[in-house]
């Protein structure tokens, strides 16, 4: 085990298909205490296996909360008024409380980044269409990974905050047209199907090299008119449909 496997284990999205529920995956007399002391149903428990500190988590499809062990002895520990047990039944509360109330931001502000796209995902047809691009800006900015092809096309061209306009970078176009750079690893999704991409080539070298990956940057093109959204952070990132991206090449 190394850092850059704990980091994804802990920071990737959560892959709800390599889940293992905990009925399956162990005995009762190992998990019942934990159903009792949390009031839940051993149904919204699982073993994860990619997960290689938090090996449990309970997950409901809006509310998560990983587990490095089913000791229920840190559940019952309080730490300052409350036990972790306690927390967890506020904020599994909170989070549903805001739901039934369509406080959507909320949701969302609460929920673990390993879910945050399957809480999207979940809740987007709901959001006032007019919201539904910056509130998906807002956690695309905090997730490592998660989001998919078609919910980016969804909507991305939706209506949205002038911070995320282009002409709020420091670069300023050459004929209309950004020079673009991505970083990608052996894990990244291939660059003829990258939708984020950045105006910096220190932040595309920093993540072609991130997990001691010997990645590839990438070089691009792109008129200014194409940019669906820009992140005016330290990372500088563009959000851009894949094939309005030209002269594409290794540097």
């Amino acid at each position: 085990m190394n850092i850059s496997e704990i980091f994804k284990g802990e920071h990737f999205a959560l892959d709800e298909n390599k889940l293992i529920p905990i009925e399956e995956a162990e005995t009762e007399s190992k998990y019942a205490s934990v159903c009792e002391i949390l009031e839940i149903s051993p149904k919204h428990l699982f073993y994860d296996p990619e997960g290689l500190i938090n090996r449990y988590c309970y997950w409901d499809g809006l509310f998560y909360q990983p587990f490095m062990s089913l000791d229920t002895t840190f559940l019952e520990t309080k730490l300052g008024d409350f036990s972790e047990a306690n927390r967890f039944k506020v904020r599994r509360s909170f989070i549903q409380d805001a739901y039934e109330s369509k406080k959507w931001r909320s949701v969302l502000n609460y929920t673990d980044k390993k879910v945050l796209f399957h809480v999207y995902k979940k809740i987007s047809s709901m959001i006032p269409e007019e919201e539904r691009a910056n509130t998906f800006l807002e956690i695309y900015v905090k997730s490592e990974s998660g989001y998919d092809a078609a919910l980016v096309r969804e909507v991305i061209d939706g209506s949205k905050d002038e911070s995320y306009d282009i002409s709020n970078a420091p670069q300023k176009p050459k004929d209309g047209y950004y020079v673009i750079y991505r970083g990608a690893t052996p894990e990244s999704t291939p660059v003829n199907e990258a939708f984020s991409w950045t105006l910096s080539k220190d932040i595309a070298d920093f993540f072609a090299g991130r997990f001691s990956s010997n990645g590839i940057v990438y070089q691009g093109r792109i008129h200014k008119d194409k940019i669906k959204a820009f992140i005016n952070n330290k990372e500088q990132e563009v959000i851009a449909f894949p094939e309005d991206i030209i002269d594409i090449k290794e540097i």
